[in-house]
Formats: structure tokens, sequence, C-alpha cells
């Protein structure tokens, strides 16, 4: 039997020769249903098989588990299943031949050679700071992260499914710097948030996964909910993460429980705690076609957010690559929840390896902001639209803090016009209009009248973005935007007081 809907239930007792659930298909076996199939089950890339608790699910043939390049199948195991072990298959797919993969066992008694990994495997030591290789014929523990590169895909994993909680061991040393590379043990991803990890464990409430073909650490912070991971708190099967024991703290643990899992997904789950809402930027390092992220949120409230709610960046120092990140009292930050210093600027750092031609653009995520990014080498300041990449030369590779600056720069017209509902936000700067469009919203036309009402002139459609609609003389303006939708019209009130 072929499932194909998003919400698909076997809501009798019953027998199947077979069942399988298709990409963007989810079935759910409810409480108190047994079932059995004869010949097998096959959940593709995109689909889910959920178990509510107190269900059986009775396989006598195999169990498949699709891996595709973008996404795995994923099985909630909440009930009980019955199968032999030698006939769970669960695929990951390996694209990236070149490229360093994370991984964990979603089973028990996989080896590398069972997996077919042809350039071998490796885990973190804390206490010697340093990877260690992982014998052929040695079985990955669960909870357990590794490293490994192989031009053999899919990579099987076979075994007894991980169903209950993993509790795993974390240290610290003086070689390991508290540094742990662990591993989600189960078939469907984990919700961090769902973990129970706060300011006062004995972890930091932040994790860091490898991302290819990047190849750069990115990181994702509880306290704050900012991320530099497009799947925010969420952490997909069969990958492998960093979490860091903090300082004081020799020996601790982490349980990793199937109580905090979810489907696999494309796209950013909401988290499931509320999270505070910041003015942040995004800033991105760009080297060919590997990027790296790092977020600065502004947080004026210093006695309410403490420093759990920034997260310090994690380098992989892979060559073809730019490592960027935010500079406060000489730590670096991939995530930096921050008050703004008198002189509204913050520093940015980068690593490279190599000399070469790199670039950085800005996101702005500010309401009352505007952005300027400084080289200070070059003597040059500018406002980049979302679409921006400020390209640049590096003469000598290593790490560089000196080089940019972020300043925040309050909007200074006499009177703005902002709109709480769209967060469109008009603004004049440096004797120029700008209008900030932000994800979500969109610009269908506009006009910019004089203090007369005579139109100046006519505006096209402005998608998200920061956009310069050009120098005004000294005076005083009418901006009419009518949105998208075609249901709203907002008129902002500007003031160019001098020009540049």
């Amino acid at each position: 039997m072929t499932f194909t809907g998003e919400s698909c239930a076997i809501n009798t007792s019953n027998e199947f020769n077979q069942l399988v659930v298709q990409d963007n298909a989810t079935l759910t076996i409810p409480s108190a249903i047994e079932v059995g199939v004869e010949s097998g089950v096959l959940v593709e890339a995109a689909g889910v098989l959920k178990q509510n608790t107190g269900s059986t699910l009775n396989i006598s043939g195999n169990l498949y588990l699709k891996s595709s390049t973008d996404i795995n199948a994923s099985y909630l195991p909440n009930g009980t299943l019955n199968i032999d072990s030698d006939s769970v298959f669960i695929e990951q797919i390996i694209s990236y031949t070149g490229h360093t993969y994370s991984i964990a066992s979603p089973v028990s008694g996989v080896t590398p050679q069972s997996l077919e990994i042809n350039n071998g495997i490796y885990s973190w030591s804390n206490s010697t700071g340093a990877w260690q290789a992982v014998g052929a014929t040695s079985p990955l523990s669960a909870g357990v992260g590794y490293i490994c590169r192989s031009s053999n895909s899919p990579a099987i994993f076979t075994g007894a499914i991980n169903t209950a909680t993993i509790n795993v061991p974390l240290s610290r040393s003086e070689a390991g710097y508290g540094w742990n590379l662990i591993g989600n043990p189960f078939t469907a991803s984990l919700n961090w948030d769902l973990l129970g990890i706060d300011g006062d464990s004995d972890i930091e409430n932040s994790f860091w996964i490898w991302c290819i073909p990047d190849d750069v650490y990115c990181a994702y912070n509880t306290n704050s909910g900012l991320s530099t991971l497009d799947g925010g708190s969420v952490i997909p099967s069969q990958q492998a993460f960093f979490v860091k024991v903090k300082e004081g703290v020799e020996n601790t643990s982490i349980d990793l429980t199937p109580t905090a899992l979810v489907a696999n997904a494309h796209t950013y789950l909401k988290s499931s705690g509320e999270k505070p809402e910041f003015e942040s930027v995004q800033i991105t390092g760009t080297c060919g076609e590997s990027k790296d992220k790092a977020v600065v949120a502004i947080n004026e409230d210093v006695e309410a957010y403490d420093a759990s709610f920034s997260t310090e960046k994690k380098f992989g120092y892979s060559s073809g690559t730019i490592e960027v990140y935010s500079v406060k009292e000489n730590e670096a930050y991939a995530i930096n929840c921050t008050s703004l210093p008198d002189s509204k600027r913050i520093s940015l750092g980068y690593s490279v390896r190599q000399k070469g031609s790199y670039g950085i653009s800005v996101k702005n995520n500010t309401h009352n902001y505007n952005i300027r990014l400084i080289d200070t080498y070059k003597n040059e300041s500018l406002v980049l639209d979302s679409d921006d990449v400020y390209e640049f030369e590096v003469e000598n590779a290593g790490i560089d803090e000196e080089r940019f600056l972020l300043e925040f720069e309050e909007n200074v017209s006499t009177e703005i016009h902002y709109s709480k509902v769209n967060s469109i936000n008009c603004f004049v700067q440096g004797g120029h209009l700008l209008v900030k469009v932000p994800a979500g919203s969109g610009i269908k036309s506009g006009v910019i009248y004089d203090v007369m009402g005579s139109p100046l002139k006519m505006l096209s459609k402005l998608n998200e973005g920061l956009h310069n609609l050009g120098a005004l003389p000294i005076g005083i303006y009418l901006v009419k935007l009518e949105f998208a939708d075609g249901e709203e019209i907002e008129v902002f009130k500007v003031q160019v007081s001098e020009v540049n």
C-alpha cells in the first residue's frame, strides 16, 4: 500500500504486504494500533513514518529509509518496532566526495567497514585535542560524532535502530578546550531547544555544525534563538555536531532523547519556546562558491541578556574559504548579542588560508539603524543593499581583525514615518532617500512629492532589501508607497537637512 498525503494514518490494526511512504508524505501509526508488514516498508527521502506511543509495528521483511542530496527519510520511533536488525537499511547520500562529512550512526553495531567508507573515519578526542582514526571493524558508538571522506555513496547503516535516550559523556581538558563531537543518534531530526540546555547547564547553550560544501562551522544559540544555520535549532538525522563544556567543568554528560525528535525538513523549523527579538545584522563572507555567516544582534538591555546569548566562533581553517566573525573584548563571535559601544562601531574579523579575492555582504535586519561597512585599509565607507557584495583583495593568509568595521547610524531625518504593520522604513541619509523593504513585503509602485504636493519622481517595483532612491535637495518630501498586494498605501514624511 502506498501513502502519498501529508497527513495519513492507519486507524485500525491491520496486516499489509508492503508499505510505501512517498516523498513529502507522512504516515502515522496511532496509539493502541498494531500493524504487520510482510514484505517490507519503504520510506522515501522526504517521507515521514511516525509511531505514536503505544503503537506496534511488526516488519517481517526489510525497512528502507532513503536519502537524497537534500534530505533523509524520517522515522520517529515512539512505539514498539519489531524487526530483525539485519533487515534495517538506512541510507546517507554522500554528494561531495572531496569534502569532509560529519556523521553519526542511528543504529547499533555498524562499523566503517560495513558502511564501506573508503577514506577513513575519525573521532575527536577532547583529552588529546586531536582526531583519532577508528578501526575498520570498530563499532560506531551511539551519540558520538565522526568525520569521514568517501567516494562510495550511499553509506548504508544496518543494525538495531536507536529508540531510547542516549547519555553521552563529555569532558574538558587543556588540550581539547571543552570541545566534544557528538551526533544525532536517531532516525529523525533532533530539536536542540527540546533538550533543556540553558545558561545554567555545564555545557554552552550552543552547538556548531560543519557545513558542506562551504567547509565552515555554522552555529546556533539557544537563548537568543539566533543562528548562522539555515535549519536553526534542528539537527538532521545522521549528523554530527560540536558542543562545548564550560570552563571549570571537567566531566559532565548530555542526554539525547527521542522526545526531542521532529521530522527531517528542507527548511527552518521554528523552535519550541519563545525567543527574544533583536535588531540584527547578518554578515556573509564569500570565496568563490563558499560562504560563511556571522550575526551581530543589538541588545541595549544588558541586565536582561548576558554572554549566554552569544556564541563563539569555531574555526575550520579550510583552504578556499573565508571565515567571518565579529570581535568583542578580543573574543571572536559567530553570534554576537551585544550593546553598542559609544563609537557605534563593531569590529569584524576574517580568517583566510591563502591570498586572493574575497567578498563581504551585509544584510540589515534592524529597524532603527543604517549600517555602514568600513574598509579601514582603503578608507572606504559603504551602505550596501542586501544583494551587494563588497569585493576586496587579501595579500597575506591569516587572521585580520583590523580592516573592517560595522558602523551603526541611527536614522537621523527630522521626522521618520515607520510602518509597524509592514516594517517598511523610509529615511534620509547623506542627502539620499533610502527605503528598506523587509522579507515578506514588497512595493508595487510609489511617488515622491515635494512639500506642495507636486510629483517629483515615480517609483517602480521594490523587492526585499535596502534601496537608494537618489539624492534630493534640502527640503521636506512626502513618499507614497503602494504595497504589492494593493491593499495598503503608506505615506512617509521625511526632511533633507543637509547634502553631501
